[in-house]
């Protein structure tokens, strides 16, 4: 039989490995109109790209930490996972809003207020192909093509530092992210983790630490801050429903938790829920 040689082939098989990134998660798609002004944390990037303006220069997003933005027409605004800005939205001004994230590992966003920065640039070529994509009546092309702009845009403005990360493999923890994601409630702590996986508590931070870039504690209230936010959107889930659905002790300790770590509560999170889905439907 005769032997064949491949001396030109490079494999580049091993990047089958990462398949399980570079996840694109849309929290929420919206084209807008509004009259709102709050300080609001979101465990997901913000993404806006405004397409109308009156140009009053009474919309703006602020940061506190030096990223100040009156907002123009055909611009984008970025504001990454986890980072607390004070948005102010005019009806002089109209645009689409994404809230989305890039979960570089299961539920753990490349963006994010640690690696990443509040960007502003030219969205003209954007906002043209989301006008195409809002008007494509295949809902599956849809998806697709939005889809396709949000990871070109991703592309665009890689965060650096993150390549050494996704080099490593840890089995162990790698194998735990998807329980976490799919388990958690608020009876989850790092210690009941630990244990599940037989390490000591703090040689389990310290690994978690050094495999993910942030703390296992963290981890677990952007899960659950996840969690909370999805089952608040839906008007028919009672709070009292809401908190035992993840194990809250009451809707006390519910409330404590999202005033702690988004600055309003559950109340007041469904109430400016309720009235963008009511703004949004009477265009």
């Amino acid at each position: 039989m005769e032997i064949m040689h491949f001396p030109d082939i490079e494999d580049k098989s091993h990047l089958s490995l990462f398949n399980a990134s570079n996840m694109i998660v849309l929290h929420l798609l919206r084209k807008e109109r509004l009259s709102f002004h709050d300080r609001c944390v979101f465990p997901y990037n913000i993404l806006v790209l405004v397409f109308e303006s009156d140009n009053s220069g009474e919309s703006f997003i602020d940061n506190g930490i030096g990223f100040s933005r009156i907002l123009k027409e055909n611009h984008f605004y970025f504001i990454p996972s986890g980072q607390a800005a004070d948005y102010c939205l005019q009806p002089g001004i109209m645009y689409y809003t994404f809230h989305v994230g890039f979960e570089k590992f299961p539920g753990i966003d490349l963006f994010n207020s640690e690696n990443s920065q509040c960007l502003e640039g030219d969205a003209s070529a954007m906002i043209q192909e989301m006008a195409r994509i809002w008007q494509d009546e295949n809902a599956m092309r849809q998806v697709c093509r939005i889809r396709a702009l949000l990871l070109d845009f991703f592309l665009k403005h890689w965060p650096e530092g993150t390549e050494s990360e996704m080099q490593k493999f840890d089995p162990i923890l790698d194998r735990l992210l998807p329980f976490i994601s799919e388990q958690c409630n608020a009876l989850m702590t790092v210690e009941s983790l630990a244990e599940k996986m037989e390490m000591n508590a703090d040689v389990f931070r310290r690994r978690f630490k050094n495999r993910f870039k942030l703390t296992p504690k963290t981890y677990l209230t952007n899960i659950l801050l996840r969690k909370v936010m999805a089952l608040l959107a839906d008007p028919s889930i009672t709070l009292r429903e809401v908190a035992g659905k993840l194990a809250f002790s009451s809707e006390f300790y519910l409330s404590r938790f999202m005033k702690k770590h988004t600055g309003r509560s559950p109340t007041e999170y469904r109430t400016f829920f309720k009235q963008r889905n009511m703004l949004h439907s009477a265009r």
